[in-house]
């Protein structure tokens, strides 16, 4: 075993995606796919790209706001979703596959793999934390937050020098809190996924070696070609 942590990222909001079809996607990939970190982001014509030229020669309707334009926000229309889906689903998409039961096991994987689960309890705290504490994307958010009382969108006043040091302090001692929280959280589940491997060992069908006959007829493998393509990456 070579110890590596895996991430992986998955868009959401192509053509044929709707609310259902991806809810039923992560639990096939909590259950099939053996990577450790999965990303999330929202399908995005970034402005310049071919993508968002089609679109505006359309006549499509796409969020004007350039600060949006982050993969985590929808800014244009989906012919299978509305755009309250469509968001809704991508914020729901970190809680359900970074659900407390998928986090015990991705540790017991990664202990039964010889993979330093400390390291991916770290990660695992961030995936988890970022999206339902900070309301950011993993990528874009740490453990502490430095805020600027100056840095404000043009045209926006000042915050008040007082208030916003006595908000940005609590905010980020509430914040710490939760992220302790979690981190004891996790940690106490590593302990215990210790334990058990130790007397029973773990395996289950994503880390298992599976004869080709079996691993074709996994769910991920019929008639999905993203999730086959993900598996096969």
């Amino acid at each position: 075993m070579a110890g590596i942590i895996t991430f992986c990222g998955y868009i959401l909001g192509f053509p044929e995606d709707t609310v259902a079809s991806i809810e039923h996607d992560i639990e096939i990939l909590k259950r099939e796919l053996p990577v450790d970190c999965l990303e999330f982001f929202v399908l995005t014509p970034l402005p310049g790209s071919e993508d968002h030229q089609k679109l505006a020669r359309a006549a499509v309707a796409m969020e004007r706001d350039m600060n949006k334009y982050d993969l985590e926000h929808v800014c244009n229309t989906h012919g299978r979703m509305t755009h309250e889906e469509w968001q809704g689903i991508y914020r729901r998409a970190w809680s359900r596959y970074y659900s407390m039961d998928h986090i015990e096991t991705l540790l017991r994987r990664a202990i039964a793999d010889g993979l330093a689960a400390k390291r991916l309890m770290l990660s695992l705290v961030v995936f988890r934390g970022m999206p339902l504490i900070e309301k950011v994307h993993p990528l874009q958010g740490g453990y502490l937050r430095r805020r600027i009382r100056s840095t404000r969108r043009p045209g926006s006043p000042p915050d008040i020098a007082l208030l916003f040091h006595v908000r940005h302090w609590i905010d980020t001692l509430v914040k710490a809190v939760r992220f302790g929280a979690l981190l004891w959280r996790v940690n106490r589940m590593r302990r215990l996924a210790l334990r058990h491997h130790e007397r029973h060992g773990y395996t289950d069908i994503a880390i298992a070696r599976l004869p080709q006959d079996a691993e074709d007829k996994l769910e991920m493998m019929q008639d999905r070609p993203r999730l086959a393509a993900v598996r096969a990456g």
